[in-house]
């Protein structure tokens, strides 16, 4: 009996070893203490449709400065200390939509991209309405160039579309990425690419030259892929499309988060395969959230998942004395320029 209970006291002690020695390995070199979770807050916007600005009431005081409330929440965030880092995504279907916009050729909205610091955006369906290479995408596969007013850029924020094909040759197109690699709070973070075969929403001409392979088995092969190439502490899927069904085609060994866009909907919910997904509605009325905690031994969850409206109260969106304290700065600068740049069309009585 002696010799059973020194058998059991040495086991014990050998296993208190084992697990002291690595809680010692995975802890801090230089303070001893244990490494603590990353959170990252992700927003996603989808469906802006030019609403930099609303200015269809016709009344430069009820004007709805839309984007500047949405950045300057998105500023508080990244200010907060609540968050390590924001990753910012938006679903596609940009320019098209507003005479602001669409007087400025989608420059006023290029403009509030390159401010507001965006990771990585979709390539929506009505991006392809005016020339898809000139307003939309660059050949790097990135945010066109602008113009507007005194400002300009050549921002190098991704377009994703990894289904997008050259008709002609059967060859990927060189203005839009399969992924982006993001590198948050000293963590990498893997943004993959997806579009419908929306092709009968476009007008044929504009989509003639391009074929789009949407088969949701070739998103799946593509994701494990740069899961196992990039080794990436996430991976979300950034789609033109409504991303309940994505996230629910998936693996979710390898698919931390689904964030969608096409639909104008609301969607902030859960597949049964256990991948979240999220859409932020559309036309700058709100955004889509949810928050990326990384553990120090790569376990990720995702909790939060929530759309929030900013047009409950559409007063809070006027440019006042009031409200200045919650519309970002920088975009009303950009939204003022707009409006100077399309004001005098705008005021012209056709009849």
């Amino acid at each position: 009996m002696r010799r059973i209970w020194r058998n059991i006291l040495i086991l014990s002690l050998v296993l208190l070893a084992m697990l002291t020695g690595a809680l010692a390995g995975s802890a801090d070199p230089e303070t001893g203490k244990q490494p603590e979770t990353t959170r990252i807050l992700v927003i996603e916007t989808t469906d802006i449709h030019g609403y930099i600005m609303d200015a269809s009431s016709g009344r430069e005081e009820t004007f709805q400065y839309r984007l500047a409330y949405i950045a300057h929440l998105i500023r508080e965030a990244r200010n907060s200390g609540e968050y390590d880092d924001v990753l910012l995504l938006d679903g596609g279907d940009l320019y098209q939509g507003t005479p602001v916009s669409n007087m400025t050729g989608g420059a006023a909205i290029r403009a509030a991209l390159d401010a507001m610091d965006y990771d990585a955006i979709a390539l929506g369906n009505h991006e392809f309405d005016w020339d898809v290479t000139e307003y939309a995408a660059d050949g790097d596969g990135t945010i066109a160039p602008y113009v507007l007013g005194d400002y300009f850029g050549d921002e190098k924020t991704p377009i994703l579309a990894p289904e997008l094909y050259d008709a002609a040759i059967g060859e990927r197109v060189p203005f839009t990425k399969d992924y982006a690699m993001v590198e948050k709070a000293g963590l990498r973070l893997a943004i993959v690419g997806y579009i419908p075969d929306y092709r009968e929403s476009i007008m044929q001409e504009k989509i003639a030259p391009y074929v789009i392979d949407s088969d949701l088995h070739k998103l799946d092969a593509l994701a494990r892929r740069v899961r196992a190439e990039e080794q990436p502490d996430a991976l979300i899927i950034l789609a033109h499309e409504a991303p309940a069904g994505i996230a629910e085609a998936m693996d979710p060994t390898v698919v931390d988060l689904v964030a969608g866009g096409h639909t104008h909907e609301i969607a902030a919910g859960r597949a049964e395969s256990g991948i979240p997904y999220m859409q932020g509605y559309d036309y700058a009325n709100g955004f889509a959230s949810a928050v990326l905690t990384i553990g120090a031994n790569g376990g990720v969850s995702v909790e939060d998942v929530q759309y929030t409206s900013i047009t409950d109260k559409p007063e809070l969106l006027y440019a006042s004395e009031e409200n200045e304290a919650h519309l970002d700065p920088d975009i009303m600068e950009i939204s003022y320029a707009t409006w100077s740049a399309v004001q005098e069309e705008m005021s012209e009585v056709l009849g």
